[in-house]
């Protein structure tokens, strides 16, 4: 069964340009589309049309009920969402994020989501508590990234 959302959740897929075609054996295409997903509903606008539930596990947040959605996609019609021109250029630039960046960048939007208020040292410290084999320059360069992506995008965690 697919969520409300599962139409915008295909179209965003499409326009992230990730190849879904070999999704129930490919982990790696998973694992991206749970991260992207995961930084795009940051953006005010995007999560009128995604919102979904996350939790933490090994390699960062996760959402069954997204899976749920990407599993059914083969059913669903793309919903075309009207973006605009602040909210489009979020979506090209997470589209474009190394995937060696999404482990951290939506590990660090999790963590922010339940300590909005935490001073920088202290999501560093928590995000390496649960992400142990990054190193703390790592943890915080990509904290800079994400609070640049903040201050740009006027993002919500």
């Amino acid at each position: 069964m697919v969520s409300a959302m599962a139409g915008a959740l295909k179209y965003f897929i499409e326009r992230l340009e990730i190849d879904t075609s070999d999704l129930e054996w490919d982990f790696d295409t998973r694992f991206e589309i749970q991260k992207r997903v995961k930084l795009l509903q940051l953006e005010p606008a995007i999560s009128r049309f995604i919102n979904y539930d996350f939790g933490m596990y090994v390699r960062g947040p996760y959402s069954r009920f997204l899976a749920e959605d990407y599993y059914n996609l083969s059913s669903v019609i793309p919903v075309a969402t009207k973006l605009s021109a602040r909210s489009e250029n979020y979506l090209r630039m997470v589209s474009r994020l190394p995937t060696s960046d999404l482990e951290l960048l939506s590990s660090i939007a999790q963590v922010m989501s339940f300590s909005r208020n935490a001073p920088d040292e202290s999501i560093v410290g928590k995000v390496k508590d649960l992400k142990p084999k990054f190193e703390l320059s790592q943890i915080r360069a990509s904290l800079g990234k994400f609070r640049e992506f903040q201050r740009r995008f006027d993002l919500t965690t």
